[in-house]
């Protein structure tokens, strides 16, 4: 969808053409603590509106979560208010337009006497919720991060994925939802095999992965062409071995990128990678290209990971484990011709902005308002684990102010 390392042959691993990192800009941003809900101990943001004006945040421990206004800088709402099961690890959130007004979906786990996949919707920017679309009674899996996204093609209904899990057998699951609240319609593939989708676009196409025999490749489907009624078609991605957790909106069947880790085919351990303007389910399609890191030599189990996208592709966002103090939240900007590397904390520090964060970990989910990108995930603050949102200037003048630093040139 935006960049042309190489064509990628069905033998090749994730290969890689490789850039060197670059440092943080001179230019100040905000920085937001998500504080944390009830009797949870930690915070994590995990997903956002692709607007940047909505995060969906979860304590990744004993599941309460609620959304964050971006606008306001504030915890708004416990989600949802009133009666009904509590929501909890809110991992995805997106718009919708239901008759004339814009609603907020919202999907994460729920409680009040069963467990299940839900999702929320509101109509007042998030005021008040009503759960009522569940999956009661399922054992599951919901994706870390940004679990659903809007139909690009149809105002008012919205796409999910997770994986429901019976005995020994994973069924990945993606869903369509629209109307009135009524349970969204489902198409599942199922095996024994450990298989998990993590990620969905407004187009319907869904990533993630599947493990057999020991070896994990990529895994890709389109919701809408099941190979039969309510069976979802999913195909390994052309060889490419690795996970993709994130995938950007705008992604068509044809026309996409998404992103994730994988092993290198001449370094040790795991590293990340986009992929992109592969065809679902045909031979030799798809380009991957490797992400800068800060100390491409590291030898770590898992040295980098890209965990989402913004709408258009241009912008990633993830954890690059490469300097060897612990995982560091980073971002990847897409200049034109070339992947840009940014070390969120060093930005923030440079900045004086991380009012009490000592390290942002990983970043989850990024969206853009006003053309500044919008990050949100989780670092180490004084008060502990905590979310965090950041916002950073826009792109375009983060990489003319990086162009200007000769000592960071990229290899081309």
């Amino acid at each position: 969808m935006k960049s042309k390392a190489f064509v990628l042959t069905a033998a090749l691993a994730v290969m890689l053409v490789s850039v060197p990192a670059v440092l943080s800009a001179p230019l100040p941003g905000t920085l937001y603590k998500i504080s944390v809900v009830g009797s949870a101990t930690r915070s994590e943001g995990r997903a956002i509106t692709p607007d940047g004006e909505y995060v969906g945040f979860s304590d990744a421990a004993s599941n309460e979560g609620g959304m964050w206004d971006v606008t306001n800088g504030s915890r708004t709402i416990y989600c949802p208010v009133g009666t009904g099961p509590l929501a909890n690890d809110v991992v995805g959130i997106a718009y919708r337009n239901y008759t004339t007004t814009q609603d907020l979906i919202a999907v994460g786990d729920s409680t009040g006497g069963t467990q299940g996949v839900t999702y929320f919707n509101s109509t007042d920017g998030g005021a008040t919720w009503t759960p009522k679309l569940r999956r009661t009674g399922t054992t599951h899996s919901l994706p870390v991060a940004s679990a659903i996204a809007a139909s690009a093609t149809q105002a008012d209904a919205w796409y999910g994925v997770w994986t429901q899990l019976t005995g020994t057998s994973k069924y990945i699951t993606a869903e369509k939802g629209s109307g009135a609240p009524a349970l969204p319609v489902m198409e599942q593939k199922s095996s024994t095999d450990d298989m998990r989708l993590n990620g969905i676009s407004g187009y319907g196409v869904a990533v993630g992965y599947r493990t057999t025999a020991g070896v994990t490749n990529t895994y890709v489907g389109v919701y809408g062409q099941p190979i039969s009624a309510g069976l979802f078609n999913v195909n390994t991605l052309n060889g490419v071995r690795g996970t993709l957790y994130g995938i950007s909106a705008n992604s068509t069947t044809s026309d996409n990128i998404a992103g994730g880790f994988g092993p290198h085919a001449s370094k040790t351990g795991n590293w990340a990678f986009v992929v992109e303007d592969w065809t679902n389910g045909t031979s030799g399609t798809g380009t991957v290209t490797e992400m800068p890191t800060f100390v491409p030599s590291a030898a770590y189990a898992t040295n980098s990971v890209v965990y989402g996208l913004s709408k258009d592709g241009t912008l990633a966002v993830g954890m690059d484990y490469t300097l060897g103090t612990g995982e560091k939240a980073v971002i990847w900007i897409w200049d034109g011709s070339s992947w840009n590397e940014i070390d969120l904390t060093q930005w923030a520090s440079d900045h004086g902005i991380l009012d009490g964060f000592s390290r942002l970990t990983r970043a989850y989910a990024v969206g853009v308002s006003d053309g500044n990108p919008v990050i949100t995930g989780y670092g180490d603050h004084t008060d502990g684990v905590r979310g965090f949102v950041l916002t950073l200037p826009e792109p375009a003048t983060l990489c003319l102010l990086l162009l200007g630093l000769p000592m960071l040139r990229r290899r081309r």
